[in-house]
C-alpha cells in the first residue's frame, strides 16, 4: 500500500495497523510532532469523510493508496478564523437585503462561529480574554432574535455584526504576527509582574485609575502569554513533570477567566483580592515550575 502526505510518498511501516481507521491515527500521531493536523483524506483516489466507524471496517489490504492532505495548526486556525469572517459577513449582508426572513438560518451560522471559537479557544492559540469577547459577543446578538421581530432594530444589529467582522479580523490578523516568547525570557515577564501587582491597589487608592486601569491591562495580557506558552508546550516537558504542569495551566486559566470577567464587570476589589491571594502565588509557582525546569 502507497502512503503520501501532502502527495509525497512517505516511508511508512504498517506494524499493528488493521485498517484505514488505524493508519490515519498512525499518521496524525506521526504529523503531531510537527504541529500538524490532517484536514483531508482520499482512499485511492476518492476523497471520503472522517467517519471512523467507516473508516474502521475498510481493510489495509483492500486499499492501494491512502493519501491525506496536512496542515500546520496554525493555518487550520487561520482559515477556521477567516471562514468564521467570512459567514458573518454573509449574515451582515443578509439582514441588509433580506431582513428577518432567513432568521433561523442566521442564528445558525452564530452558533457554528460560536463553537468553532471555542475549539480554537481550547487550542492556546488565541487568548482568554478575545475568545470570551468573540462568544459573549454573539451570545448578547442571538438573544436580539429572542424579541419580538418588531423590536428588533436592524440596522444596531447590523452594527454589532460589524463591530464583531473587524474584531475577528484583528484576531486573525494578530495570529500572524503573534510569537510567544522564549522559555527563558518568561522570568522577566514574571518579575515585572510581581514587582507590578502591589502598584495597581497604590494607583486606585492616590486616584491614578488610568494607570491602574493599564497595569490591569498588561497583567491580563501576561496571564495570556504565560498559559497560552503552557498550553502549546505541556509536552515537551519531562513526561514525571506533565502532571504538574498541566495542574499549573488548568489553575492560572481558571484564575485568567476569573480576572477578564471581573475587568468586564469592573469589580476592581475582586481584581485586588485575586492580584494579591492568587495570582502573586501563581505567578512565583510558574516560575519554579517552568523557568526553572531544566
Amino acid at each position: 500500500m502507497k502512503l503520501k502526505i501532502n502527495n509525497e510518498i512517505i516511508d511508512f511501516v504498517l506494524e499493528n495497523e488493521k485498517n484505514v481507521l488505524d493508519v490515519l491515527k498512525s499518521l496524525s500521531q506521526l504529523l503531531s510532532t510537527e504541529d500538524a493536523l490532517i484536514t483531508r483524506v482520499l482512499i485511492d483516489g476518492n476523497e471520503i469523510n472522517f467517519d471512523d466507524d467507516a473508516l474502521s471496517k475498510m481493510p489495509v489490504d483492500n486499499v492501494r493508496e491512502i493519501e491525506v492532505v496536512a496542515q500546520k495548526k496554525e493555518e487550520v486556525i487561520y482559515d477556521l478564523f477567516l471562514e468564521c469572517q467570512r459567514l458573518l459577513t454573509e449574515v451582515k449582508n443578509s439582514l441588509k437585503e433580506r431582513g428577518l426572513s432567513q432568521k433561523q438560518e442566521i442564528i445558525d451560522a452564530f452558533i457554528w462561529v460560536k463553537d468553532t471559537i471555542q475549539t480554537i479557544g481550547k487550542t492556546g492559540y488565541i487568548g482568554n480574554s478575545e475568545s470570551i469577547t468573540i462568544i459573549s459577543s454573539i451570545e448578547k446578538v442571538i438573544k436580539f432574535f429572542e424579541l419580538d421581530e418588531k423590536d428588533i432594530n436592524i440596522e444596531t444589529l447590523i452594527t454589532v455584526i460589524d463591530s464583531l467582522i473587524n474584531y475577528v479580523k484583528a484576531v486573525r490578523e494578530k495570529l500572524i504576527y503573534f510569537q510567544l516568547p522564549k522559555k527563558e525570557e518568561l522570568g522577566n515577564l514574571i518579575d515585572e509582574s510581581l514587582n507590578l501587582l502591589p502598584k495597581v491597589s497604590e494607583a486606585f487608592q492616590i486616584g491614578k485609575d488610568k494607570e491602574a486601569l493599564q497595569s490591569i491591562e498588561y497583567l491580563i495580557n501576561v496571564m495570556e502569554i504565560l498559559t497560552t506558552f503552557l498550553k502549546r508546550n505541556i509536552k515537551t516537558f519531562k513526561e514525571d513533570k506533565q502532571e504538574k504542569v498541566s495542574k499549573l495551566y488548568e489553575d492560572m486559566n481558571s484564575l485568567l477567566v476569573k480576572v477578564i470577567e471581573a475587568f468586564e464587570n469592573m469589580d476592581m476589589v475582586l481584581i485586588g483580592d485575586l492580584f494579591e491571594y492568587e495570582l502573586s502565588n501563581q505567578l512565583a509557582l510558574y516560575k519554579e515550575v517552568v523557568v526553572m525546569d531544566s
